[in-house]
């Protein structure tokens, strides 16, 4: 991130122009730092994509997963060595 696309902005005008900020944040990348009485308080800034919601969400393989319904039942002992384990 280069000093160019870091803007100041007091909180008054973070409050009254919030969803044009986060417009600039979507689109460009644009960071804004929070201040009150020049002092920086907090940040607005893109989320990396690990922690973005839209890469995260709970249940994007719907549909595409299918579990058997034995999935839960004991190995058998013929099963057993498939997974590094001996039979008793």
């Amino acid at each position: 991130m280069t000093k160019s696309n870091i803007i100041e902005i007091n909180v008054h005008d973070a409050k009254t122009h919030l969803s044009q900020y986060l417009q600039a944040v979507e689109a460009a990348g644009t960071t804004f730092v929070i201040c009150r009485n020049h002092h920086p308080i907090a940040q607005l800034s893109v989320l990396p994509t690990t922690l973005n919601p839209k890469f995260t969400r709970f249940g994007l393989a719907a549909g595409k997963v299918k579990i058997s319904s034995d999935f839960n039942d004991e190995l058998t002992d013929k099963e057993l060595p498939g997974f590094g384990l001996k039979a008793k």
